[in-house]
């Protein structure tokens, strides 16, 4: 069986890109849209490219203001959730807001972190962030909806099955840069209709975009070219920061 290949797009609350991968669409549990990416699958983030050894599973609703990213590495796994504005869940593409403050899950031990930032938001938001933190804590307590240990029946099951180990299909994004631009799009139609992004019709080398209404081809980028030699991120977690 196959899986289509979408675009995830984590974004700054100015609307700028902070981080962009690939993955493979598996079915979706409870109205959740679940995205996996293989071990070793490619990150553009704004800090340069990022390959983490691990796979990663990520869960996005549009009801929900949160998005949890359940990652393994070898032996070792936890759970990376970001408290969020909002979700977009498109064809080919996820995009959510991200609101700074995170909380995360390793050993049975729950931390959280970045909530100093909450104060470039309005202070009603930087509030409502505060209670999806408190309301994730109670769910994570509990053991509620997607964070459930019963891994079978759960959001978060094991290894998805039907996939090579290797990610060498999987393309990289284009350049994510450093809150001086949008999110990475690939052009917008003539008649002013929202910005089309790109729609994977090919595996590894080749990536087919439709703009204005015609379908080109396009090179898949290899490498992050900023100009300058780019440092590796951390890869001891496939969650994306």
């Amino acid at each position: 069986m196959g899986y289509p290949l979408v675009r995830v797009d984590k974004l700054h609350p100015d609307g700028s890109g902070r981080a962009s991968w690939y993955g493979y669409r598996i079915p979706d549990r409870d109205g959740a849209v679940r995205i996996y990416a293989p071990p070793a699958t490619r990150r553009i983030h704004i800090a340069g490219l990022w390959t983490p050894r691990g796979w990663l599973v990520s869960a996005f609703h549009p009801d929900w203001r949160f998005v949890p990213h359940r990652w393994v590495d070898g032996g070792t796994t936890g759970m990376y959730i970001d408290v969020v504005r909002s979700t977009a869940v498109h064809r080919d593409r996820v995009e959510y807001v991200d609101l700074y403050l995170d909380v995360s899950i390793h050993e049975g031990v729950v931390t959280e972190k970045d909530e100093e930032l909450l104060d470039r938001l309005a202070a009603h938001e930087a509030a409502a962030v505060r209670s999806t933190r408190d309301d994730l804590r109670a769910r994570i307590a509990g053991a509620e909806g997607p964070f459930s240990r019963t891994r079978r029946s759960g959001m978060f099951p094991k290894m998805p099955t039907g996939f090579r180990r290797s990610s060498a299909a999987v393309p990289v994004p284009g350049t994510c840069r450093a809150r001086t631009s949008a999110a990475p799009r690939a052009g917008r139609a003539s008649s002013g209709a929202p910005p089309l992004h790109p729609i994977i019709v090919a595996s590894a080398g080749t990536l087919r975009s439709r703009r204005s209404g015609r379908l080109g081809r396009q090179s898949i980028p290899r490498v992050h070219r900023t100009g300058r030699r780019v440092k590796p991120l951390d890869s001891r977690s496939a969650a994306p920061a």
